[in-house]
């Protein structure tokens, strides 16, 4: 008996092939095929959040030009919080500071990739854009650490074409739900502003020698998780919950 599928449905189908093979490159490690084509008129959208069956949020850390210090101090306040996260690294930050890669490796953290830089790309074409996630790649294996599958464009910014190219390179585009950045004050402060649902992906972010919100807050962030039946996890573990 032969079914016949309209082209709607067809498109539809295709896109959940894509997202199951990100689901199941990020659950065993896989790396999705690098220079696959995907079919005219499949959309291939970033991660903001993800639907999951566990009470689990993600924390994601960018890495703007960050001093090695700032990096030192928030990864000392993520250890004593035992709490894991996705830090997105760009490759000049690597190659300058390779030791301090692999010691957030080590501690169990994992790497998603931000490119060359920190400079927005959302205005390169596919090819550029690859070429700067193969450096930033390179870079990070260099240290003996193999990256996350997962890419965070500088500037949060990157249109269908580009997260088409990330995902040709083996990486899915992350941009995340919700923004801690602006987090500050006392514990009771910046419990009162947190607002956190099972699937977010928190973005915590170190520019320069800034960390924001403060290291001292990431307790405070755990404390108030746990009170409202969360984990702080990585984007992996993460994923790993989807339904």
């Amino acid at each position: 008996m032969l079914i016949f599928l309209t082209k709607a449905t067809r498109t539809k189908l295709l896109i959940l092939l894509c997202l199951c093979l990100v689901v199941i490159g990020a659950r065993t490690g896989m790396k999705l095929s690098r220079g696959a084509q995907w079919a005219t008129g499949a959309k291939v959208t970033p991660i903001t959040r993800v639907a999951t069956n566990r009470p689990e949020a993600a924390l994601m850390i960018d890495v703007i030009a960050a001093k090695p210090e700032a990096v030192e101090e928030l990864r000392k306040a993520l250890s004593q919080a035992a709490v894991k996260v996705t830090w997105f690294i760009s490759a000049t930050w690597a190659e300058a500071n390779p030791e301090l890669l692999a010691t957030l490796a080590q501690d169990g953290h994992e790497i998603g990739v931000k490119g060359t830089d920190d400079k927005r790309v959302d205005k390169l074409d596919p090819g550029e854009l690859k070429l700067r996630l193969i450096r930033a790649r390179e870079a990070i294996t260099s240290a003996q650490v193999e990256p996350a599958p997962f890419f965070y464009p500088p500037g949060a910014k990157l249109g269908e074409s580009g997260v088409v190219a990330a995902l040709e390179e083996g990486f899915h585009t992350v941009l995340g739900s919700t923004d801690l950045r602006n987090l500050r004050g006392k514990p009771e402060d910046i419990s009162r502003k947190l607002n956190l649902m099972p699937g977010d992906i928190a973005l915590i972010e170190i520019s320069g020698k800034v960390v924001r919100p403060p290291a001292s807050s990431i307790e405070t962030i755990k404390s108030w998780a746990q009170l409202h039946g969360l984990s702080l996890v990585k984007i992996s573990d993460l994923i790993r919950g989807v339904r």
